[in-house]
């Protein structure tokens, strides 16, 4: 699957109802090419928008406009892309 997809899927099949603002960084990232490429850089199984996002929040990323986001994104991908590389994501398998 195409990585925008995935995020946009992310956005409307899992972040919508949860999180607010996860749903809205998913859609944005979904058509930022520029920091899709930098995620399509790590392994795909490490290219899951909750562990990106998450990943991006446990290294300083705040709640504010998509385009102040995308440069807390570029500006911490290193540190940002480590941690996701160091964890995994947790799913949960609804009935």
């Amino acid at each position: 699957m195409e990585l925008a997809q995935r995020f946009r899927d992310f956005a409307l099949r899992e972040a919508g109802d949860n999180s607010p603002l996860y749903h809205q960084r998913a859609l944005d990232i979904s058509t930022d090419p520029e920091v899709l490429a930098l995620i399509d850089r790590s392994p795909i199984d490490k290219q899951q928008p909750n562990l990106i996002l998450a990943a991006a929040r446990v290294n300083g990323a705040i709640a504010v406009p998509y385009s102040e986001f995308r440069d807390q994104l570029r500006e911490n991908w290193s540190a940002i892309s480590a941690t996701a590389l160091r964890r995994r994501a947790q799913s949960v398998r609804r009935p």
